[in-house]
């Protein structure tokens, strides 16, 4: 890499470093006034609060990284041709496939930047999320509120204490059977290997509801606390990529094609900034600019909207959100097509 490409390369990503420093710094602050009033209704524990912050900004990445190489690698490339240094370079007898071969590494490692970013770090920053907003439906819980604590059973206690524990408990829940009702003495949190949340109820009474009415005493009695609707999305984007590849279910389909498929839109992402930044000198880059996020707004629906049509059963796997990447390379031939006129 001589002189030319690393001074290509630095003039066209300080905008890019510029523009995801300041869309890290509006989310981030969104998600830290988020973060802040779940702590205060108790919906996060207190010493979580930057771990969760630190997992949403962790999520958003894999999104904010390619827009704003996309746009950062527009508006570079609209300046670099307005001011006429291009021209110069191709006086000199640079080509301009020089200059794109520069682009091409920008989005062969932008491209591996978002493979890691949504296969690794999306479903890590979403098991976190998980957890947290899980332990804090118990761990969280005040004396004298009804509190659901997974999907269909409520916990109420009369005393909370530092520890954790809950004393006087009275609890309910909607089972196959009917509904169940339980009174114990004292309730506690519990977390398997797995990650599997458990109440544990001690020196209580268990009563089902309906035609098979019963009455249980018990010494101790164990709950599997099952994830809320919400909280089970949030499980299926915590699955491993591995794991969802064998799914059967449109929803988990829909969420690996996602993260292998947005790798691929990201890679198209600068070339198409280099094709859509290209333009006469002393032009006014204004024009550009706008068809730049025009397009980029088309894309990001589009992509949205195949992946709404894969969970929804409205469209098959095959090809499912793969059918985003041929599109982009057709479209990007007919950039390349367009500039030559």
């Amino acid at each position: 890499m001589n002189r030319i490409d690393r001074y290509f390369l630095r003039y066209t990503l300080t905008p890019v470093v510029m523009f995801l420093a300041g869309l890290l710094l509006l989310y981030g602050a969104f998600t830290t006034s988020v973060a802040m009033a779940a702590v205060l209704v108790g919906e996060l524990p207190g010493d979580q609060f930057w771990l969760y912050v630190l997992a949403r900004n962790m999520i958003a990445l894999e999104v904010l990284l390619p827009t704003a190489c996309f746009l950062g690698m527009v508006m570079a490339v609209s300046q670099f041709h307005r001011d006429r240094e291009a021209y110069a370079l191709y006086a000199s007898g640079v080509s301009p496939g020089r200059l794109a071969r520069s682009v091409w590494l920008i989005s062969v490692v932008l491209a591996l930047l978002v493979a890691l970013l949504a296969i690794y770090g999306r479903p890590w920053s979403y098991r976190i999320n998980d957890e947290l907003v899980r332990q804090a439906s118990v761990e969280q819980a005040t004396a004298g509120e009804f509190h659901e604590v997974s999907d269909g059973m409520v916990v109420y206690a009369r005393r909370a204490l530092a520890d954790g524990a809950l004393r006087d408990v009275f609890a309910w829940r909607d089972g196959d059977q009917g509904r169940e009702v339980v009174r114990a003495d004292s309730a506690r949190l519990h977390t398997d290997e797995a990650g599997q949340f458990w109440l544990q109820l001690e020196r209580g009474e268990e009563y089902r509801l309906g035609s098979a009415a019963r009455r249980v005493a018990f010494e101790e009695l164990w709950h599997r606390l099952e994830p809320r609707e919400e909280t089970a999305e949030l499980r299926r984007k915590a699955r491993s990529t591995l794991a969802l590849l064998g799914a059967t279910s449109v929803k988990e389909i829909a969420e690996w094609q996602w993260r292998l498929a947005l790798p691929l839109i990201a890679f198209f992402l600068p070339l198409l900034a280099l094709r859509l930044g290209t333009q006469p000198p002393g032009q006014s880059g204004y024009g550009r600019i706008w068809l730049a996020l025009g397009v980029y707004l088309g894309i990001f629906l589009l992509t949205s909207g195949l992946r709404t049509a894969v969970e929804n059963d409205q469209l098959a796997p095959n090809p499912g959100m793969f059918l985003m990447p041929p599109l982009l390379l057709a479209f990007y031939f007919m950039t390349l097509r367009w500039s030559a006129r």
